[in-house]
């Protein structure tokens, strides 16, 4: 997946400030859980594992409504 950043955010937004224009790359997706754990139960969150394509680690996570 190609990714170009605008604004980083760390620490739960307690840091944030807009990425700089070379901050684009490529993401392999590694692992996917959809929040869904089996029919009827669903997790607090889903999440993703990416590395990017300079070695980067990234975790995501989405809250599940």
């Amino acid at each position: 997946m190609a990714v170009n950043f605008k604004r980083f955010n760390l620490f739960g937004g307690k840091i944030s400030f807009a990425a700089p224009a070379r901050a684009r790359g490529e993401l392999d997706t590694t692992y996917l859980h959809d929040g869904v754990i089996a029919e009827g139960i669903v997790a607090e969150k889903a999440l993703r594992i990416s590395r990017g394509d300079k070695g980067n680690l990234f975790v995501l996570t989405r809250e599940m409504k």
